[in-house]
């Protein structure tokens, strides 16, 4: 005997007490989450380094302070969207301040490409090796060859003038 199944797609009406399982409902913690992850991707579009380490671990610190002192005053351990919590860690900006960096060194990068058969190094990007002065996390940025051009050889060129 042959087994099938039959899927019946859910109406408007069962869907609404769905749980999404993948993301469930969104906590403090997953929105701050994507506020680093969006952050990070800032940082990254404009070619400077991020600690996005150094703010999960102060977020988690606090997380942990605020919980202490949530079961100091009701004795339940757990933070709940109803309790009345405030967390702070501040600016998110300021794990992205070039004063929280220390530069190890610069690399260019070479890419090969195929000229007429013959395998050529093209200079694709330079790399900044960056480590953060709080916990020393180690952070590279690649930045593309024509935006180094502009951005900082450029510059130097300007300076040089002077």
């Amino acid at each position: 005997m042959v087994e099938a199944s039959v899927i019946v797609p859910a109406n408007a009406e069962q869907k609404k007490d769905f749980i999404d399982l993948q993301y469930g409902k969104k906590d403090f913690k997953h929105k701050f989450i994507q506020r680093l992850r969006e952050m990070d991707q800032e940082y990254t579009k404009s070619f400077k380094p991020f600690c996005y380490i150094c703010a999960k671990i102060d977020f988690e610190d606090e997380i942990k302070r605020v919980q202490q002192e949530v079961e100091r005053k009701t004795g339940k351990s757990e933070i709940r969207e109803e309790d009345e919590i405030k967390i702070e860690i501040g600016d998110l900006n300021k794990y992205g301040n070039e004063l929280y960096f220390t530069l190890l060194g610069t690399q260019a990068r070479d890419a090969v490409t195929i000229i007429e058969g013959i395998k050529m190094p093209k200079r694709d990007c330079m790399r900044f090796e960056y480590v953060c002065k709080k916990r020393r996390h180690g952070r590279s940025v690649d930045m593309p060859w024509y935006a180094y051009e502009e951005k900082i050889l450029k510059k130097n060129d300007k300076n040089s003038k002077v």
